[in-house]
């Protein structure tokens, strides 16, 4: 038979397990919380990695973009350059650049360069440097060796647009 202790035993065991139940079940419901906060702040993160990279694959071109232009800028001066080195060799020491006595003789009279109001790097100077050349050219000193020779020669520009 069944003794009294016995149910007051089996009483407290059994209050005993439904406060531990109760205590783990509130604790249960504080983790799935404490997920699911996790869980939104991982997808934020996620969200704001993808736009790290998006936003880094645009940076990258623009650096590729302006490295590529820069490049085509230094084509430009160095075409520039390696037009004006021959011409300024032939005004300075005309007998032997010129081989032939019909041919025309180009001197470029420098002009000084005033330095760009924007930023170096921007297109406003670089198309500012580019028109300063330009007038440059137009400015060159045309000399014939012989006055009588009809030259059939020309000096011609290198349009770079």
């Amino acid at each position: 038979m069944i003794t009294l202790e016995q149910v007051k035993l089996l009483e407290s065991k059994v209050s005993k397990a439904i406060d531990t139940i109760r205590h783990l079940t509130e604790e249960n419901r504080l983790l799935r919380e404490k997920l699911e906060g996790y869980q939104s702040r991982i997808s934020e993160l996620e969200v704001l990695v993808q736009q790290f990279k998006d936003d880094q694959g645009k940076i990258e071109a623009g650096i590729i973009s302006a490295l590529d232009r820069l490049n085509k800028f230094e084509d430009i001066l160095e075409q520039e350059l390696g037009t004006k080195q021959p011409a300024e060799t032939a005004a300075t020491n005309p007998s032997s650049a010129s081989p032939h006595p019909d041919q025309q003789t180009t001197v470029h009279t420098p002009q000084p360069v005033p330095p760009p109001a924007v930023d170096p790097d921007s297109d406003e100077a670089i198309l500012a440097i580019l028109e300063q050349e330009e007038r440059a050219r137009q400015s060159t000193v045309t000399i014939s060796p012989e006055p009588g020779l009809n030259s059939t020669s020309s000096t011609a520009e290198l349009d770079i647009f």
